[in-house]
């Protein structure tokens, strides 16, 4: 076991609880001994635990949730290190008189500090549609820090794989304006984007953040599809970790006021049945979005196959 868990010291507490309703440091010294933990390291968890609401105290799942929820608590189990002890017999040796060590018997104890470097691990990408509240797609990436050492997240890559710009099928005229909004992650055709983050993950901690997507090119109307990666660096020497690949229909950031239709060009509805059609045998990932605009055009591809 590489540190000290919640689940650990719930499962000690919790057997003092039963026989005699409170914890002692006493108590958690003797069943923690293979823990370096100051002396005020015990009384401060003792103090805590005893502390905790008596409806914590019916079950040791309830506690240990009560435990998880303690800062303080959690900052002392993840500060606590592992001893490794071995007996020594060196009366014969060239140390027996010396203040180090002395006789035979000896326990030596040490501390390891044999530390997992931080390792990121994505668990889960969720795909939020737009609404009617929202333009544009937000991915919600969930991660966890597997290492020993805090993770400093510094910066998320977009991997273009591939991506098609959609022909509107009318011939449209608009009446353009001006974008008011400020869009979190810019994307533009094949070009790899780069976003600067902040964010730091503690060992053996759970993070998630948010990224909204737009696109600068193309329709107002009609999205653009992309097929990408995403890449999150962290730490100085640069470590990362890649998504799966997904693709997803992006918006434009082009606004308009207005249009109207003179007529429908079937040859750019095909263009773009026979390009969704290539995405949508690719094995990546797609949104619920890009599927309902594939399975749209499916089932109306007799209007325009036609066209040679």
């Amino acid at each position: 076991m590489d540190f000290l868990t919640s689940s650990i010291l719930s499962g000690l507490a919790w057997d003092s609880i039963k026989k005699v309703g409170f914890v002692t440091s006493e108590y958690l010294k003797k069943h923690l001994k293979s823990w370096a933990l100051d002396e005020r390291d015990y009384e401060t968890i003792a103090t805590k635990i005893n502390e905790i609401p008596t409806e914590y105290k019916k079950s040791v799942k309830f506690l240990e949730a009560a435990i998880d929820d303690d800062i303080e608590l959690k900052e002392i189990l993840m500060l606590a290190k592992p001893r490794s002890t071995y007996a020594q017999d060196n009366s014969r040796s060239s140390f027996n008189n010396s203040h180090v060590i002395n006789g035979s018997g000896n326990t030596i104890t040490i501390n390891s500090d044999n530390k997992k470097k931080a390792e990121i691990k994505i668990i889960d990408l969720e795909i939020l549609e737009a609404d009617d509240g929202e333009k544009f797609p937000i991915l919600d990436v969930k991660f966890r820090n597997i290492g020993d050492e805090v993770a400093f997240l510094k910066r998320v890559v977009f991997n273009i794989h591939d991506f098609y710009e959609m022909i509107n099928p009318h011939a449209i005229y608009f009446d353009r304006i001006e974008s008011s909004y400020t869009y979190d992650m810019l994307l533009s055709g094949l070009e790899t984007k780069n976003y600067t983050i902040s964010q730091s993950v503690e060992p053996n901690g759970v993070d998630r953040f948010r990224l909204r997507i737009a696109n600068d090119l193309g329709d107002p109307i009609m999205p653009a599809i992309y097929k990408f990666d995403i890449q999150v660096v962290y730490n100085e020497d640069n470590l990362y970790v890649n998504s799966e690949k997904i693709i997803l229909p992006i918006p434009s950031t082009e606004e308009y006021a207005g249009y109207y239709i003179s007529h429908t060009i079937k040859e750019n509805a095909k263009q773009n049945y026979i390009n969704l059609k290539r995405f949508h045998e690719d094995q990546a990932r797609k949104s619920g979005y890009f599927t309902g605009i594939y399975d749209s055009y499916e089932s109306h591809k007799s209007d325009f196959l036609q066209v040679k």
